[in-house]
């Protein structure tokens, strides 16, 4: 059947972990990244080991996924309505699933479902008849299907858009916490100098409910070639 399973605990030391060496690494070298694909890969980079697999039948599955389904249905534009404090019930058929820019699966969830190779579906979690299958069987479990969600920002303009779209991830992760993760990470990147579309931004990452945690990571050069590199707005999780 496998070896031993990586445990719910474990995963959430080796993700507090990557998340200090993502922050602590932009803080030092801005410029090392230009994208926020380049922080995703990054950061997967810093938590994956063969830890993170889970081993059934000789098939490895892989525990931590980018672009991950929700668990839940939703409108993109009404995230930002501060009235909007519900995601829609499966059945209801109204908005759409997301995705998470990053997640790290339940083991106990691969677990259960990768006996089977076409129950291994269920882990994928894209066929949304099979959620509802689960929800049916055991909703308690399906808020239990994930260890971490995880959303990435990277604020390389004054664009105001970007305090809407942080915005809209803490609402986004606020239903992911109760709709299948256990734990729920905003991480927001800066690359440029203040400004009061960036003041707006730190903003709104303080204003992220207490369910998630929420990072301003703010580091840039100016015309000199200078570094600056503010104290973030929350300190990066312990180890």
């Amino acid at each position: 059947m496998g070896g031993s399973v990586i445990t719910a605990t474990e995963i959430e030391e080796i993700v507090k972990k990557g998340i200090k060496k993502t922050i602590n690494k932009f803080r030092e070298n801005p410029l090392y990244f230009f994208t926020e694909s380049d922080l995703h890969s990054y950061f997967y980079s810093s938590i994956y080991s063969s830890k993170l697999e889970v081993v059934r039948n000789n098939k490895r599955i892989c525990l931590i996924h980018r672009e991950y389904p929700t668990n839940f249905r939703y409108h993109r534009k009404k995230l930002v309505q501060d009235d909007y404090r519900e995601p829609y019930p499966l059945a209801d058929k109204k908005g759409d699933r997301g995705n998470y820019d990053m997640a790290v699966i339940n083991p106990e969830f691969a677990k259960k479902y990768s006996d089977n190779i076409n129950d291994i579906k269920h882990i994928i979690n894209k066929d949304v008849s099979l959620l509802e299958q689960r929800v049916k069987k055991d909703i308690e479990s399906v808020k239990k299907e994930l260890v971490y969600a995880i959303e990435f920002k990277y604020v390389i303009s004054n664009s105001k858009k970007f305090i809407d779209e942080v915005k809209a991830d803490n609402k986004k992760l606020l239903f992911s916490t109760r709709w299948g993760a256990k734990h729920a990470v905003n991480l927001v990147f800066c690359s440029i100098k203040d400004s009061k579309n960036i003041e707006a931004v730190r903003e709104e990452v303080k204003k992220a409910p207490k369910e998630i945690d929420a990072f301003f990571v703010q580091s840039w050069y100016d015309d000199d070639g200078k570094k600056h590199t503010p104290s973030s707005s929350k300190k990066p999780l312990n180890n």
